[in-house]
């Protein structure tokens, strides 16, 4: 039998608390002796944050403003994991399929040896998209750079244009966005560099404004050569 306890019933008359609780707990029990086990739990109320995936390089989240169904949770679990979380990320939302205005159900994802003592197993987030706005535009070769790859290669774009890229960022910024400043990122690292042709999958970003982000996923066409 395991008996969960919070700091907090340790205060007081300690033993009388305990004993009351053993005594619910083994009601109707048929046994002469039972293995007890009282394992103390820290009781913590922390807010609530949500996590980015696929976001471009130095990405501003601060341009995604969001509300929570619960901005708080309830939880408990030992005292020394409990004192180093400040906040609990419920789960992680892909950019690469954000929409705008889209509300997301999201499951709640604790860290191991963590409980949640609400009563609730997911928080909804809504998105104010009301300053935000997409844009599709079509990239030329000259946008990709090339970044961790060996001395040994050489790689070369064989796709003259990447075509119908869905770019999401501030209004303001995207009424101005042109296709000059935004790189299309190959890093030699996420992938196997080997010679001979195949599709590279990449990465977008505005090196210029932070707050930008590409919907979708992008693979362009390469040559890779031995020097």
């Amino acid at each position: 039998m395991e008996l969960l306890l919070s700091t907090g019933d340790l205060c007081g008359d300690f033993s009388g608390e305990v004993v009351g609780l053993l005594l619910d707990a083994l009601t109707g029990l048929e046994t002469d002796s039972v293995e007890v086990t009282l394992q103390v739990y820290k009781l913590a109320t922390l807010p609530v944050e949500v996590s980015f995936i696929n976001a471009p390089r130095d990405f501003d989240p601060s341009v995604l403003v969001y509300s929570l169904s619960k901005k708080t949770l309830n939880v408990a679990g030992p005292e020394s994991q409990i004192d180093k979380l400040s906040t609990l990320s419920v789960g992680t939302i892909d950019l690469s399929t954000f929409a705008l205005d889209k509300v997301y159900e999201m499951p709640i994802e604790l860290p191991s040896g963590i409980r949640l003592l609400d009563n609730i197993s997911t928080i909804t987030v809504s998105f104010d998209s009301s300053r935000l706005e997409t844009k599709t535009m079509n990239l030329p070769a000259s946008c990709v750079q090339v970044v961790n790859l060996p001395s040994t290669y050489t790689l070369t774009v064989q796709t003259e244009r990447l075509m119908n890229v869905t770019l999401c960022g501030p209004k303001n910024a995207m009424a101005s966005l042109t296709p000059e400043q935004v790189v299309i990122e190959i890093d030699a690292e996420d992938f196997s560099v080997a010679t001979g042709e195949q599709n590279i999958a990449c990465r977008l970003y505005v090196p210029s404004n932070g707050k930008i982000f590409a919907l979708g996923s992008y693979v362009l066409q390469c040559r890779i050569e031995s020097n």
